[in-house]
């Protein structure tokens, strides 16, 4: 058994991606995961779902445009307001 394995039975170190993460920093990254798919449920629906394709699904803006049946700069105008929208949420948060 190699020592990274047995650090991640052990569960005070985890291989990921070939970099050695803590447990206590898997715990922050899914934290920050299911804080930002939070965020997100707040937008409204067609900024969603471009987010979703593009930055979940891997689509492009070319594909994002077929499948929603819209026009490519729309898609990218999407995309960066809802980011903008994403920001604004965090820094309302930092200062509660």
């Amino acid at each position: 058994m190699t020592s990274q394995t047995q650090q991640a039975q052990c569960g005070s170190q985890v291989t990921l991606n070939n970099q050695q993460l803590s447990t206590e920093a898997i715990v922050l990254t899914k934290e920050s995961e299911l804080e930002l798919h939070r965020k997100i449920k707040t937008l409204p629906e067609h900024y969603q779902k471009v987010i979703q394709m593009y930055h979940f699904q891997d689509k492009s803006y070319r594909e994002i445009a077929e499948l929603l049946q819209i026009p490519e700069k729309t898609v990218e105008t999407r995309l960066y307001r809802a980011k903008q929208k994403l920001r604004e949420l965090s820094a309302k948060e930092e200062f509660m």
